[in-house]
């Protein structure tokens, strides 16, 4: 049976932990999709008013127009700088080591970067695995996958995901769960990659009642709304998963949602959760308004980033459209030597909007979110 206790951070419930497991972190190495953009800024205050209108001009233009299903972009921070950042919170607010999971979208490429700059004893083989099911698609945590068949469990993940079968998936699953040290989280399970359309609760329910044995936990997410969480969190006690919070986080600010554990290593940690035990922390900054804190992701997503390769400082350099032939470019390389003014106005709007004043200011207009205590 499992045990969940959910918890807000405050001075007790900091006390006495020995180990912070942050998980769900998106790095430079992740493909972000730009096909939730129009819809995004269709529901999303102030956004709809300030670059709705260019957007719904762009989708309405027979030629020249933004093709958002063929574009992506990839989060500013290098691997290094969120275990940094995750590892910083967790000593300031704990005064407690953490133990790191980086979930970039089907790719291992940071964690194994790490590994190799000797971080890996912390930061386990991890990644967002895209599952397609009956016409939605789900996101599943896949956390310390062996060193020793992780890049081949890596290429069947990604024939799975372009051919996607239901014997496939179970297969693979059991494949994955066989490994004693290996967790499975199914990500913020009521939102998949079309943030447009509404999905299907009868895929959920099929998809839970074919692959279950498998899964060890679900995920409130830092990112999603409370009553969402909410139902995720009866969601889990309906089919006795423990449930983790997940950051989720793509720019600068740690994440909102973390768990703590009285393992010191991320295999004692799986084993807990595997033994259907889970305490997660809700960080002060999940109760901001969620419109505020994706303002801030747009800009620090949309902000130069100083220390990262030359090629990846500027936004324009993050932001990749792929062309009728296959070719990537960036839009940097499309731009060449600089963005359309338009453009570039609506970048500089995207990042006004999500500054620290700006977004102090949004906060007194914007209600404060329903049912703020999970």
């Amino acid at each position: 049976m499992a045990h969940t206790r959910i918890v807000h951070y405050d001075a007790a419930a900091a006390r006495g932990v020995r180990t912070v497991v942050s998980l769900h972190s998106h790095t430079s190495h992740s493909r972000e999709v730009l096909g939730f953009l129009p819809g995004w800024a269709a529901r999303t205050p102030v956004v709809r008013h300030v670059l709705g209108p260019e957007l719904r001009r762009q989708q309405e233009r027979r030629e020249g127009a933004v093709d958002f299903s063929r574009a992506y972009w990839r989060p500013p921070l290098s691997p290094k700088e969120v275990v940094e950042s995750e590892t910083a919170q967790a000593a300031d607010r704990f005064a407690a080591p953490a133990l790191v999971s980086l979930t970039d979208h089907d790719s291992i490429t940071a964690a194994l970067g790490l590994a190799a700059a000797g971080m890996g004893g912390y930061c386990p083989i991890s990644t967002e695995w895209t599952v397609p099911f009956r016409g939605t698609i789900f996101h599943l945590g896949l956390h310390n996958l062996p060193p020793e068949s992780a890049a081949a469990m890596m290429r069947e993940f990604a024939a799975f995901t372009a051919d996607p079968a239901d014997r496939t998936l179970s297969a693979l699953l059991a494949w994955v769960h066989a490994v004693p040290a290996t967790l499975i989280v199914l990500n913020h399970p009521l939102w998949n990659a079309h943030v447009d359309t509404v999905q299907s609760r009868a895929a959920l329910v099929d998809f839970l009642a074919l692959h279950r044995r498998y899964l060890h936990a679900t995920e409130i997410n830092g990112y999603r709304r409370h009553a969402e969480n909410k139902a995720v969190i009866r969601l889990g006690r309906e089919w006795g998963l423990p449930v983790l919070g997940g950051g989720d986080r793509h720019g600068r600010a740690a994440n909102a949602m973390l768990n703590v554990t009285r393992a010191a290593t991320f295999d004692g940690f799986v084993q807990e959760v595997r033994g259907g035990s889970a305490r997660t922390v809700v960080m002060p900054e999940y109760r901001e308004h969620p419109a505020t804190r994706v303002l801030g992701v747009v800009a620090d997503v949309l902000g130069e980033n100083r220390v990262a390769g030359p090629l990846q400082r500027h936004w324009t350099q993050r932001v990749f459209v792929t062309g009728e032939d296959g070719r990537q470019q960036s839009l940097a390389e499309l731009w060449a030597p600089k963005a359309p003014a338009l453009v570039r106005g609506c970048a500089a709007v995207a990042a006004l909007l999500g500054s620290g004043r700006a977004r102090q200011a949004l906060r007194f207009g914007l209600a404060v979110e329903d049912g703020g205590v999970l």
